[in-house]
């Protein structure tokens, strides 16, 4: 998220910790604890649910992307959060194997732009202009051939 675009403090909390749950030991109840109810409400959201058996890929981020919007009516910045998040992961996707890359390219075109384009109308007019601004971002990061996305991101992070 650019750092110029002003957001309230608790919105920038959120998204350094948006991983916090589900990479380490630290539960919901010890985010609240730590930051507050609502931060960690919004870590909280942001957190994919655990895999159901059997469930495929596809229906498992439904799922998750379902879980945000249901979320978002408490804490509108969780798609800002999730959308700058996508962008990042894009942008240092140079790390990963090529068929994850692939994945993740195809994942994002196919399944979280549109899902990000059909959410711009649930936005608040206060995050209006920050969520228009990545989700133009995404768009220009799914536009381009697999490999020229790879390069920009090289450059991005070089």
């Amino acid at each position: 998220m650019a750092a110029s675009t002003y957001l309230p403090s608790n919105v920038y909390a959120a998204a350094v910790l948006h991983d916090v749950i589900e990479d380490t030991e630290l539960t919901y109840a010890d985010l609240i604890k730590s930051v507050g109810r609502p931060i960690a409400t919004t870590v909280l959201g942001l957190s994919r649910p655990q895999r159901l058996l059997g469930e495929g890929n596809l229906t498992w981020e439904k799922r998750y992307l379902k879980q945000m919007l249901a979320v978002q009516t408490l804490e509108p910045s969780i798609l800002l959060i999730k959308l700058a998040d996508r962008i990042h992961n894009l942008e240092t996707q140079t790390a990963l194997a090529p068929d994850r890359r692939t994945r993740l390219l195809e994942t994002t075109r196919n399944l979280y732009l549109p899902f990000f384009e059909s959410a711009r109308n649930v936005q608040p007019p206060s995050l209006q202009f920050a969520y228009e601004n990545l989700l133009g971002q995404l768009r220009r990061l799914c536009t381009v051939p697999e490999k020229q996305c790879v390069t920009e991101a090289m450059l991005v992070t070089a």
